[in-house]
């Protein structure tokens, strides 16, 4: 049973998936538009945060390293750090929003947002047989030129609202 102060999380954000994950339970899939209620929630605005099958990049996590390697050399960027980008991937397997945390370069932010945004051949989330939006962040481990791209999802602890990175 869902808690009162989830429940309510639940309608004010409209989420409608929720998985209890030791003793904690997290909010999974919600609606872009805040204000709708749980039984309300429009199919097509829905983003999965975990679905049964996450998205992926087909050429493979070595060739989106290679093809972002390529474009820290060519602006001639140098950088040693961790970074998250966050992705949206539609049904149709396109990205529509991309965006990069916890970083405050913003050439490397814009070349990381342009490199990702560049890529074709992502394929969708799908959850029981069916493709849905879902949300996929890659952990970039950043260290001069070289780059290691890790796929993780993020969660929200609603009991103490942490943010908890965890790797696929």
């Amino acid at each position: 049973m869902v808690s009162s102060s989830l429940a309510q999380e639940a309608t004010k954000r409209g989420v409608i998936t929720i998985r209890k994950v030791n003793n904690s339970q997290e909010i999974v899939g919600y609606d872009k538009i805040l204000n709708t209620g749980i039984n309300t929630v429009d199919s097509d605005t829905l983003i999965y945060l975990w679905a049964n099958r996450m998205p992926s990049y087909l050429p493979g996590k070595d060739s989106l390293e290679m093809l972002i390697e390529k474009k820290l050399k060519d602006y001639n960027l140098i950088s040693r750090e961790s970074v998250l980008v966050k992705i949206l991937v539609e049904k149709d397997s396109v990205l529509s929003r991309v965006k990069c945390r916890r970083t405050e370069n913003r050439q490397l932010r814009d070349v990381l947002i342009e490199a990702v945004k560049s890529t074709k051949g992502w394929k969708s989330g799908k959850l029981a047989e069916k493709n849905v939006r879902s949300m996929i962040y890659l952990y970039m481990d950043i260290r001069l030129q070289d780059v290691t791209i890790d796929y993780c999802y993020v969660t929200r602890d609603i009991n103490d609202n942490r943010i908890k990175v965890s790797k696929f």
